[in-house]
């Protein structure tokens, strides 16, 4: 299978291989449903038949959602920059089949400034963490039971990549939110890159400080917002969106769908949930982060200074300030995938034996 970037280009080549005796075709997207199927059954073909193809050229289809385990050699004439598409193409010749004992893949592309994509698409972590990826690099590793090996050569043209490569520039990250937006026909939220993107969307936060203002930049549409309610946004996409603790995405996740809650009934909560054993001291330096208190006066002014719960010896529940910002549907959306989005950080990464009686 062999992926090329432009109709002109996989009609040309096409016709040369045709002329050196290979037996080829191509598609493109305007191709029929049923010729594809054709196509494809001509090159999974394992008889030596003058029907049978040897290969097939693919202008933007094949991507994904095709399933041809025969596929032995995938050839990349398609330069990319997205670790999904470079993983997908990648895929197609991935699957076992009793007729194939490896897969020869080769890429004509030569992009070696985009080297750092290999372990990114490999083991599938899109933090463009530069430290987690020189490890899974250095380690030569991948999820479950399968391993990878890095050539001294290759590992250290990833490393170079990977220092030059600034995953925080606004053209990459601008470019993977349209990329996402092109696949869902609509603005996304961050949740939607965690299963479409090729980039995790906590970079548009450390960039612009919340994925609304992000969104704004890269997309930009009338908003009902106000300044407080922006300010707040980025106090829960900075502060609590970064996976480190789950306590507080956890008490507004609650909070947003009861009225209040009691200190031993979240614990308990915490503990029939998610496995996590936390405590009444916990939980006091949750309300103090979410009440504005744990801060200085000058971090507590810039997130707005306003406590988003309220606490008394009985109950905790959500300030009427906040509860009130709430009411604005999209700012309830803001906040409610930027916490949904914490919540999956945290349990990504999350072994509930680490934590057990440790708080």
């Amino acid at each position: 299978m062999v992926f090329c970037s432009r109709i002109e280009e996989a009609k040309a080549l096409s016709e040369a291989f045709n002329k050196h005796g290979k037996r080829v075709a191509f598609l493109a997207g305007a191709t029929s449903e049923e010729e594809r199927a054709r196509l494809i059954k001509r090159l999974e073909s394992d008889e030596d038949v003058v029907d049978k193809l040897d290969y097939l050229f693919s202008v933007d289809v094949l991507n994904e959602g095709v399933d041809i385990p025969s596929v032995n050699q995938i050839i990349m004439l398609r330069p990319t920059q997205s670790a999904i598409v470079f993983v997908q193409q990648l895929g197609r010749g991935l699957r076992k089949s009793k007729a194939k004992r490896y897969l020869e893949v080769i890429d004509f592309i030569g992009n070696y400034e985009n080297n750092y994509m290999l372990p990114i698409a490999l083991y599938g972590d899109r933090s463009c963490s530069k430290e987690k990826l020189r490890r899974i690099v250095h380690n030569n590793f991948l999820p479950g039971a399968s391993t990878v090996y890095f050539t001294d050569v290759v590992r250290e043209r990833i490393f170079e990549s990977l220092n030059k490569n600034n995953f925080l520039e606004l053209r990459q990250l601008k470019e993977s939110y349209q990329l996402v937006k092109s696949k869902l026909g609509h603005a996304p939220m961050m949740l939607d890159f965690l299963a479409l993107g090729d980039k995790d969307p906590y970079l548009f936060i450390q960039k612009k400080k919340s994925y609304y203002n992000f969104r704004q930049y890269a997309d930009p549409y009338e908003s009902t917002l106000n300044a407080s309610q922006c300010k707040l946004l980025e106090f829960i996409c900075l502060e609590l969106a970064n996976g480190r603790r789950l306590e507080e995405v956890a008490l507004l996740r609650y909070l947003m769908q009861h009225t209040q809650i009691d200190v031993p009934a979240f614990i308990q909560y915490m503990q029939n949930k998610y496995q996590l054993t936390t405590s009444a001291a916990t939980v006091a330096s949750v309300v103090n982060v979410l009440g504005m208190q744990f801060f200085k006066t000058a971090d507590a002014q810039k997130y707005g200074n306003m406590p988003l719960v309220n606490a008394n010896a009985d109950s905790i529940c959500l300030s009427e300030k906040f509860s009130k910002m709430l009411a604005n549907k999209e700012f309830y959306s803001y906040v409610n995938d930027a916490l949904a989005y914490a919540e999956k950080r945290f349990l990504a990464d999350y072994k509930p034996a680490k934590f057990a009686n440790v708080r």
